[in-house]
């Protein structure tokens, strides 16, 4: 017998403690980018979903966001390119296809919003989306 392996934490996590389930903690944001989320819930009107997103940094913040279901397979329902000039804040709309709001029917969907900016780095935060 091999007794040289050992045994994965329970939800994937860091052994030790860490995150639950590894990845993102639960209910808060991640970053390392200079990037900062302004927006606690999204809103679904006439199938687009809008949030404001400050640039923290003092050069413009070029990147793409996706917006991806919190599930076990998680569903990316939209993604758009994005630039921010420095120190400044923008809103971001998001136009979801027929078929990712047919995967948002319910009244509130839990959510994982990401900011990916390369070489400056990778933000997340976990939010609910409201119909």
């Amino acid at each position: 017998m091999n007794y040289d392996w050992t045994a994965a934490s329970p939800g994937g996590g860091t052994p030790g403690g860490g995150t639950p389930g590894g990845g993102i903690p639960v209910g808060g944001a991640t970053t390392n980018a200079p990037v900062s989320f302004k927006s606690k819930t999204l809103r679904l009107k006439k199938g687009k979903v809008s949030f404001r997103l400050a640039c923290t940094s003092a050069t413009a913040c070029k990147g793409k966001a996706r917006l991806r279901t919190r599930a076990t397979k998680p569903k990316t329902l939209a993604s758009k390119s994005l630039t921010i000039a420095g120190g400044k804040t923008k809103t971001i709309t998001f136009k979801l296809s027929n078929k990712a709001r047919k995967s948002v029917r319910k009244k509130s969907t839990k959510v994982t919003l990401e900011v990916d900016l390369g070489s400056g780095g990778k933000a997340t935060k976990n939010l609910k989306l409201k119909r």
